[in-house]
């Protein structure tokens, strides 16, 4: 069956201004979302939801009709999609201010108000590069003093033979030998012309020229380099958004991509560093992130004087795509056209089954389906026949979520964020289930680890498990899950298994031939650690495997379930077929598929004796005490406790084997815990060794190891040399052996 899609509505980009394809809206929240942005002076709202559910969308949508009620709001949008320092998220918010103003709004305001857009525009320039404001400010004072002298000789000398001549008269009075003078009048006419002449003499014959000169100027000059320092810009910048406010202009800020930051404290410390801003009054605050800064959100009302705890006015979560609103949007992708109706439903099931009900996977599940005509620019899905009891079982499943939901989960007082939790993993569940195909699997293999690990969500995560046994029972009632009766486990476990109606999508990769030898290589395994401790342990002498395992045992090396209920000798007649090449029935193909799950638990056990015997063989002669496991009074939780009886620090070993993504992840958040509880109880600065088996040398692994081990500096550093990480392959017993050992007397040594 040929379903022609209109290739060009096919966008898994979220929704614009100039698109007519919008799904997942609830008309209400949207409205009174639009009125309260439009008409409140300043709020700040956490929208949160799954990745791919669009919450870009929704906000995308709100602005629109926003911007077509009111042209006097501005909306900033940035993308926040990993953590960085406060300074650098300032810039952008300025950067993007300035950018998001229409360039009407920009020349009203240089009429209206131009020191504000001044003000702007240079706050705006100083986050690409330094600014320099030149002033400079000098007072000159000048003063100049001149005296020139200059002698005339020609004059000078005839006054100076005057003047001789006047002296000469002083003393013999000629002036009173002709004229008869009193000689006391003719002293006197005598001297007088004497200084007369004198002074005449001077002023004629010496000339002076005195000259001052005295100049004063002023000039300003301040010479001052403004760099960009970001509490004056954020000062500055909520300034001038709140002066912009009395030009009619409102800003809205939407924050995005929050949820592409992994990293816990990142978030946290991120969070903390905008709550002046978002908090200010200044404008409005849109922060969109995933369900973990939901999940954060939550928790904090029960933690005293939370950060976050009073930031968000309200929170909305948008909430996953149901069911009728998918079949809505691919009738919007799809051209009118007759098909088989049953064929055409079940085939949209499987697709909303495999999206886990989340907009974006759907569409991306579609475009993996979409073929093109060879002529012209048509698109289509060919919904092949064959397949349709592959989609009849999805729509079987996806039904039974369906009813779980309606039933259980929507008319519960959980808010949606909750809801969705709870639908996710319903979702998640059936997507494990079908990776085991032929091959049985029990319901802790399915549960895994929940995706919320606070103490305060415990309570949400003992529900997942009875969800989860409701869904396995509505599976089994449908038939299409059967319980294996016989050859249950020793510990009463229930294995579940496909029914043979049961039609998965997802083929599993482990047919039988791969089935068996993987079951051989595990073995094998198991047979080289059992060999090595029987050496270390007993004898060298060359016994068989039963026998070694029988001694281990009487020796009490190895826990006694082992022989008890001929566990091991199952697994080893097993094992005795598959080497003499013994063609497996199905009902013995099904063993195999059983005692997998025993072999495994065994060879973990095996690995926790193997790397106890070899610490203890190594710590005995530094004066260790070594407690295995339960035995343990101090702390149950670790595998291995080295006691030390002298100021040594104790060694607590955790033993690893084969850690999938969620199960490594919740034993690194326990890490930091485990230790400093021990270090509580002891007063000492103790060391934690995770020794990692991993299958042969898995790189993946290591590098993922690695990382985990970064974080945990970063986010314990005090813990930071205490928190060890030894990563062994499960292939070469003996280098793991020395690796154990030479890594536990270098620690020592360091001490």
């Amino acid at each position: 069956m040929k379903i022609l899609i209109d290739h060009l509505k096919l966008t898994d980009a979220p929704y614009d201004h100039d698109s007519d394809f919008y799904i997942n809206s609830d008309e209400e929240v949207t409205n009174r979302l639009t009125k309260e942005l439009i008409n409140v002076k300043s709020t700040c709202i956490l929208v949160s939801g799954y990745r791919g559910s669009g919450k870009t969308s929704f906000i995308n949508r709100i602005g629109k009709k926003i911007l077509e009620s009111s042209e006097n709001i501005v909306i900033v949008k940035l993308n926040i999609s990993k953590f960085e320092p406060l300074s650098y998220t300032l810039r952008k918010m300025i950067r993007e201010s300035f950018l998001a103003i229409p360039e009407e709004k920009l020349k009203e305001i240089r009429i209206s108000n131009p020191l504000v857009l001044k003000q702007l525009e240079l706050l705006f320039e100083r986050t690409f590069s330094e600014v320099v404001d030149t002033s400079r400010y000098s007072v000159k004072n000048d003063v100049n003093k001149t005296l020139n002298i200059t002698i005339n000789m020609k004059k000078l000398l005839g006054f100076i033979i005057g003047l001789i001549l006047l002296g000469i008269n002083t003393k013999i009075d000629f002036l009173g030998y002709f004229t008869k003078l009193n000689s006391m009048i003719s002293d006197i006419i005598n001297w007088a012309a004497f200084i007369i002449v004198g002074i005449w003499a001077t002023i004629e014959g010496i000339r002076y020229e005195y000259k001052l000169q005295k100049n004063e100027s002023l000039l300003e000059e301040i010479s001052r380099k403004t760099l960009y320092d970001d509490e004056i810009a954020e000062f500055q910048f909520l300034k001038i958004i709140k002066e912009l406010k009395k030009t009619g202009l409102k800003f809205i800020y939407v924050l995005d991509e929050l949820d592409k930051i992994e990293n816990d404290a990142e978030l946290e410390k991120m969070i903390g560093e905008l709550k002046p801003i978002l908090l200010s009054g200044s404008a409005s605050f849109i922060l969109i992130s995933g369900q973990k800064l939901f999940y954060k959100y939550n928790h904090s009302q029960t933690i005293d004087d939370s950060v976050i705890s009073s930031m968000f006015s309200q929170t909305i979560h948008i909430r996953l795509t149901s069911t009728p609103e998918f079949f809505d949007m691919f009738e919007i992708l799809s051209k009118k056209t007759n098909y088989d109706q049953e064929i055409y439903e079940s085939y949209l099931n499987s697709l909303i089954l495999r999206s886990n009900k989340i907009p974006r996977r759907f569409i991306n599940l579609l475009r993996q389906d979409l073929s093109w005509e060879k002529e012209g620019s048509s698109a289509y899905i060919e919904v092949d026949n064959k397949k349709y009891k592959f989609y009849k079982t999805d729509s079987e499943l996806l039904a039974i979520i369906n009813k779980i939901e309606e039933s259980g989960i929507s008319g519960s007082s959980y808010s949606d964020g909750i809801k969705d939790y709870f639908l996710t993993h319903l979702h998640i569940w059936i997507q494990r289930m079908k990776s085991y195909v032929d091959i049985y699997f029990t319901k802790e293999e399915i549960l895994g680890e929940p995706q919320i690990l606070e103490e305060n969500y415990s309570s949400y995560n003992k529900q997942l498990k009875g969800l989860l046994d409701i869904l396995l029972d509505s599976i089994v009632d449908v038939g299409l899950l059967e319980i294996k009766t016989e050859n249950s486990t020793e510990d009463g476990t229930i294995l579940y298994r496909w029914a043979d109606r049961a039609n998965v999508i997802e083929p599993s990769s482990n047919e039988k031939g791969e089935v068996t030898s993987n079951f051989l290589l595990s073995f094998i395994d198991l047979e080289k650690y059992v060999r090595y401790l029987y050496s270390l342990l007993i004898d060298r002498d060359n016994r068989s495997l039963n026998q070694m395992v029988q001694r281990l045992v009487e020796e009490k090396y190895l826990p006694e379930k082992w022989v008890k209920n001929k566990r091991f000798q199952d697994i080893f007649n097993v094992r005795n077929k598959l080497v003499h090449g013994v063609s497996l029935k199905h009902e013995e193909l099904d063993i195999v598929l059983n005692l997998r799950i025993e072999l495994n638990r065994m060879t973990s056990e095996l690995l926790e004796v193997f790397t106890y015997n070899l610490a203890k063989k190594t710590l005995i002669g530094y004066n260790y005490n070594l407690i295995l496991g339960n035995g343990n009074s101090y702390n149950n939780q670790i595998d291995i406790i080295a006691i030390a009886h002298s100021n040594l620090p104790d060694i607590l070993i955790e033993v690893k084997r084969h850690l999938n993504g969620e199960s490594l992840r919740s034993l690194m958040q326990n890490i930091p815990k485990l230790l400093n509880n021990h270090n509580k109880m002891t007063s000492k600065e103790n060391h934690l060794i995770i020794c990692f088996y991993a299958e042969g040398t898995n790189s993946n692994s290591s590098s993922r190891l690695k990382r985990h081990q970064e974080e945990i500096k970063l986010q314990h550093p005090s813990l930071k040399d205490n928190i060890h990480f030894l990563f062994l392959g499960s292939n070469d017993v003996e280098d793991n052996a020395k690796c154990i050992e030479d890594y536990l007397k270098q620690l020592l040594k360091n001490q």
